[in-house]
């Protein structure tokens, strides 16, 4: 079931860089969903999660790189964010509506990182993934959410255009990186 949902992998990655440049950034962009659904978000959930798409990032080391190991070449401004949520506000239980598949690297120093919950149509919890030392890849389409309690939550996220199931296959074929 999981592999339906997400997969984990092992990835080289400057941490301390990445951290660097979120605790650096003192205005961020509040975000508010695409298609906003009142039976799912209310203003209280998003008036602290911030998500900050910034020009700027894609000459920026470690982003440069990490991109340019990755399989997909749209990996652009458009794609590539960072996000950052604030200690007890987190995405409530949701389906992304502007992506399809989720590649999300974890970005901390001393902050707890909470696991993502998945969940079924009926919202019942179906798995919860501590993703603090890998990077993970999940369907964007699959509800899921995050209980951020104690600190500041900083990711770099892609978005990918493909299905889920193209980007798992791809993983499995090796295709996944462009090494």
């Amino acid at each position: 079931m999981n592999n339906e949902v997400y997969f984990t992998f092992d990835f080289d990655y400057d941490m301390q860089a990445l951290a660097d440049i979120v605790y650096s950034i003192d205005t961020w962009d509040s975000y508010i969903p695409p298609s906003w659904d009142e039976s799912k978000y209310t203003i209280d959930n998003f008036t602290g999660v911030t998500y900050r798409y910034y020009e700027d990032l894609q000459n920026k080391e470690p982003i440069k790189t990490i991109r340019e190991q990755l399989n997909f070449p749209y990996l652009d401004y458009k794609s590539t964010q960072l996000l950052k949520f604030p200690p007890h506000n987190g995405p409530t239980i949701h389906k992304d509506s502007e992506r399809e598949t989720a590649l999300l690297i974890p970005i901390y120093t001393t902050e707890k990182y909470e696991p993502i919950k998945f969940y079924d149509d009926n919202l019942n919890e179906i798995c919860s993934v501590d993703y603090s030392d890998k990077v993970i890849v999940f369907n964007a389409q699959v509800y899921h959410a995050v209980d951020n309690k104690l600190d500041n939550r900083f990711s770099l996220q892609f978005d990918l255009t493909e299905s889920y199931k193209e980007i798992f296959n791809k993983y499995q074929k090796g295709e996944f990186f462009k090494c």
